[in-house]
């Protein structure tokens, strides 16, 4: 059961950042703790004077640091690693895709958690710090000495540790600025834990309930994100981009939702909330398709025909297109309300009167995270280093746990369990996706040449949609040439997208890699190979590659595989 908050959490952080030479050795780390920094040389000295400090001091039990995911943890990971037998500590460590989301490492009876901004705050830091203009904004320097901090720190060593200083001292303040915004006292892990906190302190007036087992399973079948699709393939002269403005909180704002325990049917139950097993047909295949099924290999796919488990507004359209559907087993609530409805007015006209500040900012990550909180697994896996073999052999034995060596010399394994979260109500979560698909559905039209979970991309003709400022309406948000290639691959208006590689070099020149040439020749059947500088992730570098040095990838670029069914 999921009660309302009754009371606010607290805690206080200090912020950290590093500095690399080009071999990706440590040159130092940077802590501010609120009051003044420190300077260590290496992770060996940053771990001396936290076993010093830690059980007096409680700034010293959590850590900022932004993009602190993908870089600075995993050479911290790296050391500890290296030097078990003079740091002993157990840690564990949560992964978020790739990228460290958590670390929480044990000192006596301390724990420590390492935290990255960037989950909460997806922007870099020079921009974060303009955006709540704080005091201390990230300092810019000259590329040349940026490429090699080493040089960078003989050439000029006030200005380097000055540099350091700023980027610790800046995140701290962004972090403050953006606690007192929200009126919380805690920096969350990420930013869908902070917007289920703030529905549960501020905005839930009644208890919400989990589902049977056996029917969250079932409900899980019908979970899905947004539609991805290339209708048509080719170089246009012409394309207008519309997005719906804020389509997860606009179906939330507007729509009931399904509260209490759920009765199991055998037919379909119009004007009631309910998700359906069913077998469908769609005849018409001049429209595209309305339903959709799911597999590893391609993901969502829209198909004509098919079997799968679907809400009520997807089963709803599809008969008014003329689906056929066989209903074979069925859950249906007999209560609705508008649950998120405060939630949503309140941080949305906030956004509005803030369009182009800080505040604005945090309002649209918080509108947008929460409802896929509620459909956040049970299942959990960690890498946690053990290095008392009484206590590994007390966690293998526990039938709740299931224990894999992930790199033995390391002392690192995998575990898996199964933990209860009160907050995983995924009649929620589905339902928001199913209303968002229908929503963009409404807008295909026989013009749209792609689509991508909030938007249409159309290459002439009228667009079907209401356009305003309103939550939930159209808007225009671009035009012009436009090169299709399949999913997540386009070319438009000289913004380059394709799934899996970056549109710019970012640790090099900093010059755009896939450029309009490209995709035509992409677009003509050829495969092109490009150069990535890239940094390694954490599970690269457990097998032995060094932490924070650059290195090229080669990617081969070629045509999406998968395109509409519409045609």
């Amino acid at each position: 059961m999921l009660k309302p908050l009754k009371r606010d959490r607290k805690n206080c952080f200090s912020t950290l950042d590093i500095e690399t030479a080009p071999d990706g050795s440590v040159l130092d780390i940077a802590i501010f703790n609120g009051e003044k920094v420190t300077y260590f040389t290496g992770w060996r000295e940053f771990f001396i004077y936290l076993q010093a400090v830690v059980s007096d001091d409680k700034r010293y039990r959590k850590f900022l640091a932004h993009s602190g995911g993908g870089f600075d943890y995993v050479s911290m990971i790296e050391f500890l690693l290296n030097n078990k037998k003079d740091f002993r500590f157990t840690f564990e460590v949560i992964l978020s895709g790739s990228d460290i989301a958590l670390i929480e490492l044990f000192i006596g009876d301390k724990k420590v958690q390492f935290i990255d901004t960037y989950k909460t705050l997806p922007a870099s830091l020079a921009n974060l710090s303009e955006l709540f203009n704080v005091t201390t904004k990230k300092q810019k320097i000259e590329k040349s000495n940026y490429k090699d901090m080493r040089k960078f720190k003989t050439d000029d060593p006030d200005l380097y540790y000055k540099y350091l200083g700023d980027d610790v001292i800046s995140l701290f303040e962004i972090a403050i600025a953006f606690e007192k915004i929200l009126d919380i006292e805690f920096f969350p892990v990420t930013a869908a834990s902070l917007a289920l906190y703030l529905f549960r302190r501020k905005f839930q007036t009644i208890n919400l309930f989990k589902v049977k087992p056996e029917i969250d399973e079932f409900i899980s079948n019908a979970y899905a994100g947004g539609r991805v699709e290339c209708f048509e393939a080719g170089e246009f002269k012409d394309i207008k981009v519309y997005d719906v403005n804020s389509l997860y909180p606009s179906v939330m704002l507007t729509n009931e939702y399904p509260i209490g325990t759920p009765v199991k049917v055998s037919t379909f139950k119009s004007g009631k909330i309910g998700v359906y097993h069913i077998r469908f047909f769609q005849k018409d295949r001049t429209k595209p398709a309305v339903l959709w099924v799911k597999t590893k290999d391609t993901g969502l796919t829209f198909t004509y025909a098919g079997e799968g488990y679907f809400f009520n507004p997807e089963i709803e359209e599809a008969l008014r297109q003329g689906v056929e559907i066989e209903i074979l087993e069925g859950y249906v609530w007999i209560r609705s309300i508008n649950l998120f409805k405060d939630f949503v007015e309140y941080y949305y006209k906030l956004r509005l009167k803030n369009k182009n500040n800080a505040i604005g900012y945090c309002c649209k990550i918080i509108l947008n995270s929460l409802y896929g909180k509620f459909g956040q697994k049970e299942n959990k896996s960690v890498l946690r280093r053990i290095l008392d073999h009484d206590e590994l052999m007390k966690l293998i034995k526990n039938k709740n746990y299931e224990v894999k060596t992930y790199k033995a010399t390391a002392a690192l394994y995998e575990i898996t369990y199964n933990r209860p979260i009160d907050h995983r109500l995924i009649q929620l979560a589905a339902y928001t996706t199913s209303l968002a698909r229908i929503r963009l559905y409404q807008a295909l039209s026989d013009d749209v040449i792609y689509c991508d979970t909030d938007s249409v991309h159309i290459k002439d003709g009228n667009f079907r949609g209401r356009i305003s400022d309103k939550i939930g309406d159209w808007k225009l948000e671009n035009s012009g040439e436009g090169i299709y290639i399949g999913r997540k691959q386009y070319w438009l208006n000289g913004k380059a997208k394709f799934k899996g590689v970056k549109e710019f070099d970012i640790l090099g020149k900093g010059e755009v890699l896939i450029k309009k040439d490209d995709y035509l020749k992409i677009l003509n059947g050829e495969s092109l190979g490009k150069k990535f500088l890239s940094f390694p992730k954490l599970k690269s570098v457990i097998s032995g590659s060094p932490a924070c040095r650059p290195y090229f990838i080669t990617k081969t670029l070629e045509r999406g595989r998968y395109l509409s069914s519409r045609k």
